[in-house]
């Protein structure tokens, strides 16, 4: 169980520093001990509030092939802004990109946009660690 813990705490420690690093309009403050804070948080919301809230919405999540995990983590996310001033999402826009197969126009997404992409990107990251360290 505390391996368990730590784990998950060091996992999102990383998910929202590189979130942090790559999303223009999500943003920390300086200092490895605000990063701590800020994890320490988001771990706790994600592991208190996360189940409490699939239970509940457990119907409209399979309805909706999962979306509302990603509202659910959004929501998380903005919780933390609320209670910690060490981070703060603003609107950003994203920039575009483009390569020889795909091309993606620049897009402003705004503060809840902003929000739900940050979710997403640490969504990814977490489950991508999540399952290497399994």
């Amino acid at each position: 169980m505390v391996k368990h813990l730590i784990r998950s705490y060091l996992i999102n420690i990383f998910a929202l520093w590189v979130a942090a690093q790559y999303i223009g309009g999500f943003h920390l403050a300086e200092g490895v001990k605000s990063l701590l804070i800020i994890g320490l948080g988001f771990t706790a919301l994600h592991l208190v509030l996360k189940p409490i809230l699939k239970l509940f919405l457990g119907p409209i999540n399979f309805l909706t092939l999962g979306l509302i995990d990603l509202v659910i983590d959004g929501g998380i996310l903005y919780l933390l802004t609320l209670y910690f001033p060490q981070i703060s999402i603003v609107s950003w826009t994203f920039p575009g990109f483009e390569s020889t197969y795909l091309t993606l126009q620049s897009y402003d997404l705004g503060i809840i946009g902003t929000t739900v992409f940050s979710a997403l990107v640490i969504n990814v990251i977490r489950s991508i660690l999540a399952s290497i360290s399994a």
